[in-house]
């Protein structure tokens, strides 16, 4: 993945970042994979 820092994924997606502006350098459904600067994307569903 790419890195990408909050800021710039808060403009992409017009929002508005509170709190440290940090890097993310990778991406997760599951909260067992979670590492420093790794963003976790909540999933709605039955097995999620």
């Amino acid at each position: 993945m790419i890195s990408v820092t909050l800021s710039q994924l808060t403009d992409i997606l017009n929002g508005e970042l509170q709190g440290a502006d940090i890097t993310l350098d990778a991406v997760t459904t599951d909260t067992r994979k979670l590492t420093p600067g790794c963003l976790f994307v909540a999933l709605k569903g039955e097995r999620f």
